[in-house]
């Protein structure tokens, strides 16, 4: 189950950069604020995820599943994009809830995790485009461990 998650991460992203024309990566601002631009949409807006050679253990496998559910949330993929959520999700996990939203999530940054017993919580400032409530704001991620893979059980 892990190795698959894991292939077709890196399947998922080998395509998204193998698309775009203008897939670059960047040096991070700060040690405290590792990104990498990722993808291109087809608004012609460039998608900064958190760069993922910048965490290990636990930390790294959090930030492959936030990084995953914005790429899923991006391309309005309502096949993947449950995936990343836990069963028991407290979170909205159907994309076609909301048609209308033509939200881009476009740049994620400052991470700060938080550990507690069997789950962690991050802070990710967001970026947006075409957002209704603003360009930008923190986003507050609870995920849980299933079947050893980090998945996502509430945002706030």
């Amino acid at each position: 189950m892990k190795k698959a998650l894991i292939i077709s991460s890196l399947l998922a992203m080998t395509l998204l950069a193998a698309c775009s024309s203008n897939s670059n990566i960047t040096s991070p601002d700060t040690p405290n604020n590792p990104v990498a631009v990722d993808n291109q949409k087809e608004t012609d807006s460039v998608v900064t995820l958190l760069d993922e050679e910048a965490y290990q253990g636990d930390e790294l496998e959090v930030v492959k599943t936030i990084n995953q559910r914005v790429t899923f949330y991006n391309q309005r993929n309502n096949e993947q994009y449950p995936t990343v959520f836990t069963k028991e999700t407290v979170s909205g996990t159907d994309l076609e809830a909301d048609k209308d939203n033509k939200t881009i999530i476009t740049k994620l940054s400052d991470p700060k995790f938080t550990v507690q017993d069997d789950q962690i919580t991050v802070a990710v400032h967001e970026t947006y485009q075409d957002s209704p409530f603003g360009p930008e704001g923190d986003t507050l991620y609870t995920l849980k461990k299933v079947d050893e893979a980090w998945k996502i059980y509430g945002i706030d």
